[in-house]
């Protein structure tokens, strides 16, 4: 059950990341759910290390992204998903109109 619940957890960990920042969305793959929550997960700690995973994997990029980088004029869609087995963060520019 715990494997199952996870992964759902995590979800809503991650989408909680941008709610705070204007013109950008997030999506998160099911594999990146996926991995969110075989990553996040220890058997002793339960999970805990998901707000580190969190933080290290999608929060800090995202913020150099939205303060100084590819989101930081017009925000766009983050798009969570797993490359050679680690999480990566693809990000799409909106188009000015």
């Amino acid at each position: 059950l715990r494997r199952v619940v996870l992964p759902l957890v995590a979800a809503n960990l991650v989408a909680g990341a941008l709610l705070a920042f204007s013109f950008s969305m997030l999506e998160v793959s099911e594999a990146a759910r996926a991995w969110l929550g075989e990553q996040g997960y220890d058997e002793l700690l339960g999970a805990r290390p998901m707000q580190r995973l969190i933080q290290d994997k999608i929060k800090k990029p995202l913020a150099e992204d939205i303060l100084f980088g590819r989101l930081a004029k017009h925000g766009g869609v983050v798009q969570g998903e797993i490359e050679d087995g680690d999480l990566v963060l693809n990000i799409e520019e909106e188009a000015v109109v």
